[in-house]
């Protein structure tokens, strides 16, 4: 498979009045891949699966930031901010990956309603590049050429976990347990007028439970929980200690749930529904700085509907609660003294038709 991707980034500070940026780059993808599964029953109970997975990727990175308005023409003699290809930094602007992944699986089924399993896994991540508005200046970006490029990220899992049916078929039980070993996870920091991603190594440990029953008739229940620990180490701090953080959008507990009752009639079915989620406290930014914290939030759905034959009219609230929460910052303080912040969806709600053509 091969693919190309050109973007051309414009960026305007001519109110400040000294700088206009026309970043342009193009990055060349190539990649090859070869996998297969093997499941084999060792007895009546027992089942192993191998899996494996075999690939090549090559990427090339053209990038050209020109400054327009002659200032750099001026004190450094050219207008070219940031020139990166492999005329320019030679092997710096390419990758060339091979990696092999596999996956080990054991199933255990006592009976026809439980299925017990333990897991290794392999995973890669692929490689890339850091864009944007670089500037070897250092002014407006901090990046030199070796952080333009980052390495694979190498994630080694292991799960064991179960699945279950009781209750004459009415109730399914799932539960997992997990821990993930990162090696050159990627994660990002914001430096300047960019977000740079880098390589370091992390670890996650967790748990989760879902439970879906339908106890009578017409009703349908669905619960999950999540408890989570993620730590990715040795993260630079702006003064360059090395410090272990917490992970972006990593709450340590979660919570999902909803109630759906379903009933006949006018020739049709009706149902209504109520569903949440609960998101424990978290960071927006690797370097989890107080400003980038999300306290926690609950978020409740509520839907209507009638449905017949091939057509379904239906309304809605989202967020009825109204409930004020952060979806993403970016943390700006250090250049430019402001911390910018996302808010989810406040209290919306709307009516929808849906028609199924044969």
């Amino acid at each position: 498979m091969r693919f190309a991707n050109q973007q051309n980034l414009w960026i305007d500070l001519t109110q400040l009045g000294f700088v206009y940026f026309d970043a342009n780059y193009n990055q060349d993808a190539e990649s090859y891949a070869a996998f297969g599964q093997l499941e084999y029953d060792l007895t009546d109970q027992f089942t192993v699966i191998l899996g494996a997975r075999w690939a090549n990727e090559t990427k090339e990175l053209d990038y050209l930031n020109l400054e327009q308005t002659g200032l750099y023409q001026q004190i450094i003699g050219t207008d070219v901010a940031f020139d990166f290809d492999q005329n320019s930094v030679g092997d710096l602007a390419k990758h060339d990956e091979d990696s092999v992944n596999g996956k080990l699986e054991l199933d255990w089924k006592p009976n026809d309603d439980l299925l017990i399993y333990g897991s290794v896994a392999l995973g890669t991540k692929s490689a890339g590049f850091n864009v944007g508005f670089l500037d070897s200046t250092l002014v407006f970006a901090s990046n030199t050429p070796e952080t333009i490029p980052f390495d694979e990220e190498k994630l080694t899992s292991y799960e064991v976990g179960f699945k279950s049916t009781f209750a004459d078929g009415r109730a399914r039980l799932n539960g997992a347990a997990f821990y993930y070993d990162y090696s050159d996870f990627q994660t990002f920091r914001f430096e300047l007028l960019n977000q740079v991603i880098f390589n370091t190594d992390a670890e996650v440990k967790g748990a989760e439970l879902e439970l879906e029953t339908t106890p009578w008739d017409g009703w349908h229940i669905s619960l999950g929980l999540s408890a989570l620990d993620a730590t990715a180490h040795d993260i630079p701090s702006p003064s360059g200690v090395l410090r272990d953080r917490n992970m972006v959008a990593a709450p340590d507990f979660a919570a999902s749930g909803s109630i759906r009752y379903e009933w006949a009639a006018l020739g049709g079915e009706f149902a209504a529904q109520l569903s949440g989620t609960y998101e424990d406290s978290m960071y927006y930014d690797i370097q989890n700085v107080p400003v980038s914290q999300e306290d926690g939030y609950t978020v409740g759905n509520a839907r209507v509907s009638y449905a017949r034959n091939d057509w379904e009219l239906a309304a809605f609230v989202n967020n009825f609660t109204n409930e004020e929460y952060l979806v993403y910052t970016f943390d700006f303080t250090g250049t430019f003294g402001f911390n910018q912040q996302a808010y989810g969806r406040p209290r919306w709600g709307g009516v929808s038709f849906r028609y199924n053509f044969h």
